[in-house]
């Protein structure tokens, strides 16, 4: 309020006139506390007029208080609504009602592209699985044939024995077990271009990678007297394993025959260095000691050929 309105007292006045100025200036002030105005915004020009307030503004009315909670609610109703489209669950397809067509005929694309893709599996059809198993045996079977046939060479029943071991060879090709059978099985008949030819195409089935039927064709082409031809075998036999001690006695044979002593001494050195001791180089070694003459090298190859087995017969003689 203005310094107009506060009056000055003085001790000369009565007490009366003191009182009524007291109360005065607290109706004054009372009204013009009740009226203050509140803060103008600062973006607001200074000709807007003050907005009027109420002269208690701390008393909130019925009606108002029942407008400020309908407002609340609805604000909670709007959140939730705003919370349940972003909480969407993906249900599986065999929860999908019959009224959505889009949905069940995705399900339905992807079920007839799983049984494409079964069909072209022959491990869903059992009939597939079948024929694929009667065109190719398993191994065992191959062992079983190969100690049939085995039996059947010993009986000298030989037309059946090649009759399975040709099956054998039309089933499993990649095998070079049955080649080697079937071309002992033909030299036992002294068919020895049938046996050579046998041999060969072992040769090319397996890639030149299995020892036994290269030493099978050198001793046949030894027997044919292709003596050179049998020295390339033993050889190829030796390159394509150097632990296959047979090819190297059998070489060293060959050379002792055709009196290559310091040769087959050679190889079966090489045997021993690659495939340890053998009881049939140790013996093959002391007979070369004994046409040479030396006894105290050759009884000490017999003595080794008896340790490497003492059930050797050949080797005590």
């Amino acid at each position: 309020s203005s310094t107009s309105n506060i009056a000055l007292f003085s001790s000369s006045q009565s007490p009366d006139s003191l009182n009524f100025h007291i109360h005065a200036f607290r109706a004054q002030h009372s009204s013009s506390f009740n009226r203050i105005p509140s803060p103008v915004n600062s973006h607001e020009t200074s000709s807007s007029p003050s907005p009027v307030l109420q002269d208690n503004p701390d008393v909130v009315s019925p009606s108002t208080e029942e407008g400020i909670e309908g407002s609340f609610d609805e604000e909670i109703s709007k959140a939730k609504k705003s919370l349940e489209d972003l909480l969407v669950i993906r249900r599986p397809v065999m929860e999908i009602p019959d009224g959505e067509p889009e949905e069940i005929a995705i399900s339905s694309a992807l079920d007839e592209g799983l049984s494409r893709f079964a069909r072209n599996m022959p491990i869903f059809e059992p009939e597939r699985m079948e024929s694929s198993s009667e065109e190719r045996p398993l191994p065992v079977n191959l062992d079983l044939a190969l100690y049939k046939a085995k039996i059947l060479t010993r009986n000298r029943k030989y037309e059946e024995a090649e009759i399975l071991l040709r099956k054998c060879i039309s089933n499993w090709p990649e095998d070079g077990r049955p080649y080697v059978a079937l071309g002992k099985a033909l030299s036992r008949q002294s068919k020895w271009i049938e046996a050579r030819s046998v041999y060969e195409k072992g040769c090319q089935a397996t890639q030149g990678e299995n020892s036994y039927i290269w030493q099978c064709w050198a001793v046949l082409e030894n027997r044919m007297g292709n003596v050179r031809r049998s020295r390339e075998l033993f050889d190829a036999a030796t390159v394509a394993d150097r632990k296959h001690i047979a090819a190297w006695h059998g070489w060293a044979v060959l050379e002792m025959k055709e009196g290559n002593a310091k040769k087959a001494r050679y190889l079966l050195g090489r045997a021993l260095k690659h495939c340890g001791g053998n009881e049939y180089v140790y013996q093959t070694l002391a007979l070369l000691e004994v046409k040479a003459r030396r006894f105290v090298e050759a009884r000490h190859f017999f003595r080794q050929a008896t340790r490497c087995n003492s059930r050797s017969c050949a080797s005590w003689l």
